[in-house]
């Protein structure tokens, strides 16, 4: 299979807002507000799930905080990264982790010292990470990041509306059945994104 490490591409959302007008005499009376829940019980709820199916808690804070993305290997383990820069440190900082989940219930680091963490791929024994703006591939080895490898910079705008690195940036990536990685990217865009080859992308 033939693979690149970059093909970007632009995704667009559309929302639709539809409004129906009706007489005075025809419309219901608005139903009672619901109280919320305290919030130390909406933490711990469990959603409902089918007979056959099981929700478990897996982690919750402090054990996990501000999770941005989650992707699976092949063998159930379960690689979450925690982004604590999007909540109050500065947008250039390498303050991200990656943590993995093992079927056993172990859990275990995987990389520390990332930017803002919004992509991640694991593919034939690596994991891919796009933490904004690096695009960076590691090696597997026993659940440990190592042979760290930057692919290419995504290199968003980092002064459009002075948002820095962690607004509508490059995020996320899938690998297509072409054997091409495909990356979402906001309205900050991509300029002058580099690859080793030499190749070059903007949007």
């Amino acid at each position: 299979m033939r693979r690149s490490f970059l093909a970007p591409a632009l995704l667009v959302s559309l929302a639709c807002f539809q409004a129906a007008v009706f007489g005075a005499e025809s419309l219901s009376p608005l139903p009672a507000p619901v109280t919320p829940a305290p919030r130390a019980a909406a933490l711990t709820a469990v959603p409902s799930a089918p007979p056959d199916w099981r929700v478990e808690i897996l982690a919750q804070p402090p054990q996990l905080i501000h999770p941005s993305v989650v992707c699976a290997a092949p063998d159930g383990r379960v690689f979450v990264a925690q982004d604590p820069i999007d909540m109050g440190q500065p947008s250039d900082a390498t303050a991200d982790s990656i943590l993995v989940y093992h079927p056993d219930g172990k859990i275990t680091t995987f990389a520390e010292g990332l930017h803002a963490v919004f992509g991640l791929y694991y593919l034939d024994g690596k994991l891919y990470v796009h933490h904004t703006p690096q695009f960076t591939v590691f090696t597997d080895r026993d659940s440990v990041g190592v042979d760290r490898r930057e692919l290419f910079t995504t290199n968003p705008n980092p002064n459009v509306n002075g948002t820095g690195f962690n607004d509508h940036i490059p995020s996320n990536l899938r690998l297509g059945m072409d054997g091409w990685f495909y990356m979402s990217t906001g309205d900050q865009g991509i300029f002058g994104a580099t690859g080793a080859d030499g190749s070059r992308a903007e949007i």
